[in-house]
């Protein structure tokens, strides 16, 4: 995926997105999946989808969001980019030299946005830890039952048939 597609907004996407937006903030992971499968980006606005995720504390909402595409490293960088972004001066004490943000304002922000960096890591962490094996058991069981379902039919088709049964019930059933 590229850069680009993180951010896109048609008019079309813009609306969708706002619908996501909207899932998100009534906590209904079902229409936020609904909205992503009808255009939202889930990594629109710099990440914004999770981000509000973290500021909800919804690791469900954004395990939602992550099984639909979210990229949760993305919304950490643009995060930590925007830390970076907030402006500071350079304080000396004692001769150790440090940058505080100019403003109360500003500090509070970086408080904010430092929590939502680390609340990240904790979901993603949290992801990878459960969800993966999780979905990948569940691909894992839908592989098995497929396998098991065309092992039926090669049987089938390798027993002798009776002479009258028509050729079409020879054939496989699309899996």
């Amino acid at each position: 995926m590229s850069f680009s597609s993180f951010n896109e907004n048609s008019d079309a996407s813009w609306k969708h997105n706002n619908l996501l937006y909207a899932a998100i903030s009534a906590g209904d992971a079902e229409k936020a999946a609904r909205a992503i499968k009808d255009g939202a980006n889930p990594n629109a606005d710099e990440g914004k989808p999770l981000r509000m995720c973290v500021d909800k504390d919804d690791y469900l909402m954004a395990r939602a969001l992550m099984l639909n595409g979210a990229d949760i490293g993305h919304a950490r960088l643009r995060c930590r980019h925007d830390i970076d972004t907030i402006p500071t001066k350079q304080h000396k004490i004692h001769g150790i030299s440090f940058d505080v943000p100019t403003t109360d304002a500003d500090l509070q922000n970086k408080k904010r946005l430092i929590a939502q960096a680390e609340r990240l890591e904790t979901f993603r962490q949290t992801f990878n830890d459960t969800s993966l094996p999780q979905e990948q058991l569940r691909l894992m069981q839908e592989i098995n039952t497929r396998l098991m379902r065309l092992e039926k039919e090669v049987k089938q088709l390798s027993e002798p048939q009776p002479l009258g049964k028509p050729a079409n019930q020879l054939l496989p059933r699309k899996l």
